[in-house]
């Protein structure tokens, strides 16, 4: 293997540990007592998974 092959298996586990950070996240709030909705933050959520999961793809 070469050094590039062990650089993208690093960025493909720390971006697998950042899609499990946000999806962990959003069922804690979906799980919680009492929410108050944020469209705002909903938004960056989205923006974040959606980076990420991007990112992801393209590599």
């Amino acid at each position: 293997m070469t050094s590039f092959d062990y650089v993208m298996a690093l960025v493909s586990i720390v971006t697998s540990l950042a899609l499990t950070h946000l999806i962990a996240g959003a069922v804690s709030l979906r799980n919680a007592r009492s929410v108050r909705f944020s469209f705002v933050h909903a938004l960056w959520m989205w923006s974040a998974f959606a980076t990420t999961v991007g990112n992801w793809a393209s590599n």
